[in-house]
């Protein structure tokens, strides 16, 4: 499970730290451990999951083809979307 939230260190250096630590997370629970950026490079399937209306600015970026926090680990991932994140997807007509 990762827990990397926009503005805060993922965890990026190269041979870094395989987790860390976050203290002030913008969801609860404040205070996780998370894998880090750097080891999630390495994985070998990974999965998005979006859910809420919150998501749908950076889910409309990532339509566009613009950069997204997420896509910096570097790996093809299947993405899980609930009906308020995207309700066009869900409903099939995208």
């Amino acid at each position: 499970t990762a827990s990397l939230f926009p503005g805060h260190d993922w965890g990026m250096e190269k041979n870094g730290p395989a987790t860390i630590a976050i203290h002030d997370a913008a969801k609860a629970p404040p205070q996780r451990v998370s894998l880090s950026g750097w080891r999630l490079q390495y994985t070998r399937e990974m999965f998005f999951m979006a859910a809420g209306g919150g998501k749908r600015p950076a889910l409309t970026a990532w339509r566009r083809g613009e950069p997204i926090p997420a896509a910096t680990v570097g790996t093809a991932a299947d993405v899980w979307l609930d009906n308020a994140a995207w309700p066009e997807v869900v409903a099939g007509t995208i």
